[in-house]
């Protein structure tokens, strides 16, 4: 797994992967920053309090909770951007990495929005439902973490997986390999969501999740066939 992660950082020395970065980067930003100020507008609009202390405390409370959520939100946002270009940059990888193997099906301009926004409304549900485990794991930072990285490392591999799946594989196909390795494949999540964390970077992860989660076909789907 390490290897594969390893192979897809190496993709930084490609072309195709700065330019695939470029527009990513212009079109997400703007809906993360629309996310923040949205929620922060929100925490705004609240009723006020007879008590100047209180209002404090509340507007702040809401400011951080309305920057979490946007971070929250983030995989997701990237997620739909991302597979508008995720072809471009799972092409780059199976070209350098699998030359001798058959290329993958493009995915159509429909497919590729709607899988994006299937990902935008499964993280916001999700993690809706898992709310009141933030609120109580809050003053265990380790256990919140760990909660964060497990509910999202979940979500991403399913999504990114499929994505991946279907350039080579029908639905069926793509079942089958995740229910055999689903605990190699919440691994490849988890790493997805850790890159998500780490400022910067997590600017370049939805691209380097998708080459890492190339790797991770090529590799399950290859012991499929053993």
């Amino acid at each position: 797994m390490f290897e594969a992660l390893a192979k897809s950082f190496g993709l930084l020395g490609d072309r195709a992967f700065w330019a695939t970065a470029a527009k990513v980067i212009l079109l997400t930003l703007p809906l993360a920053a629309i996310a923040a100020w949205a929620g922060i507008a929100g925490v705004d609009a609240l009723p006020h309090f007879r008590w100047g202390f209180l209002n404090i405390l509340v507007h702040a409370v809401g400011v951080v909770g309305a920057v979490f959520v946007a971070l929250m939100l983030f995989p997701a946002l990237t997620g739909i951007v991302v597979g508008l270009f995720l072809d471009d940059i799972a092409e780059a990888t199976e070209r350098r990495y699998y030359p001798a193997d058959p290329p993958g099906r493009e995915a159509s301009l429909a497919t590729s929005t709607w899988q994006g926004l299937r990902l935008l409304m499964l993280v916001v549900a999700v993690n809706l439902l898992a709310l009141p485990l933030y609120v109580v794991c809050i003053f265990f930072p380790p256990l919140s973490a760990a909660l964060y990285y497990a509910v999202n490392g979940w979500l991403l591999s399913r999504e990114y997986f499929g994505m991946v799946a279907a350039r080579h594989t029908d639905a069926a196909g793509e079942r089958a390999l995740r229910r055999r390795w689903s605990g190699r494949l919440f691994l490849a999540g988890c790493l997805i969501a850790f890159l998500f964390t780490v400022p910067v970077l997590n600017l370049a992860a939805p691209l380097i999740g998708t080459a890492l989660m190339v790797h991770v076909y090529k590799g399950v789907a290859k012991r499929a066939t053993v």
